[in-house]
């Protein structure tokens, strides 16, 4: 006799207990490190998040920020807020503690390198605040932000590259864009659940790069000839 047919449903019943035991051990892994965190974010102050600091040493430390490689970290640890679920009724500085206890679990992170990471990401939605209202926010007010603000403060990030493809689309790395454009677009077909507070930030991503990749590859008119 052949080997019974295997039902379809076995993985999903599979995944869906895998699921609920990550859910439970979710909150016992974020409290074993989140006296620790906690006592680290505290410790943060607006002169660290705005740079205005004398000290050589931490000067040098805010420059490691400007770094291709932080800017990509922060970046991330920024679309992981705005993504998760977890956190969709949360503030900043919340949502980056829990995620922070779940970075230091999975890696064993030295609380150094998470403080600098965390003064990375405040610092980024700082400047991008500032870019769309025109004041910054101060420390305390980046704290309590909405992670659903993420959104606009991603939004308001594309707002200088926007306006450079707009003047000068031939200084703009063009191509760049279109592959950021494609892996948005292969990261939103992506199975999963749809909702609005799952989808909203990386329609926003997709949406932001499309707008991009349009200026930069716009067709020019030239005025006609006297």
């Amino acid at each position: 006799m052949g080997k019974p047919d295997t039902d379809p449903t076995d993985s999903d019943s599979d995944y869906s207990t895998l699921d609920f035991i990550a859910e439970a051990r979710r909150p016992l892994l974020v409290q074993r490190h989140h006296q620790l965190v906690d006592e680290m974010e505290s410790s943060l102050s607006d002169a660290l998040i705005t740079g205005e600091v004398d000290n050589p040493r931490l000067q040098a430390m805010l420059r490691e920020l400007d770094s291709e490689s932080e800017l990509t970290r922060v970046q991330s640890t920024i679309t992981a807020l705005a993504n998760d679920q977890h956190y969709v009724s949360a503030n900043l500085r919340d949502a980056l503690l829990e995620e922070l206890c779940l970075l230091r679990e999975r890696g064993s992170i030295e609380i150094a390198t998470l403080q600098l990471h965390v003064i990375g990401v405040y610092r980024s939605v700082r400047r991008r605040l500032e870019e769309r209202l025109a004041t910054a926010p101060l420390l305390a007010e980046l704290r309590l932000l909405a992670v659903a603000m993420l959104v606009v403060a991603d939004s308001a990030g594309h707002l200088p590259t926007m306006r450079k493809a707009l003047h000068d689309p031939a200084g703009e790395h063009g191509w760049a864009w279109v592959a950021f454009l494609v892996a948005d677009l292969i990261n939103l077909a992506q199975p999963g659940e749809w909702t609005l507070a799952a989808t909203l930030f990386p329609i926003s991503v997709t949406v932001n790069a499309a707008i991009v990749v349009f200026l930069c590859f716009r067709p020019h008119t030239t005025g006609a000839k006297p």
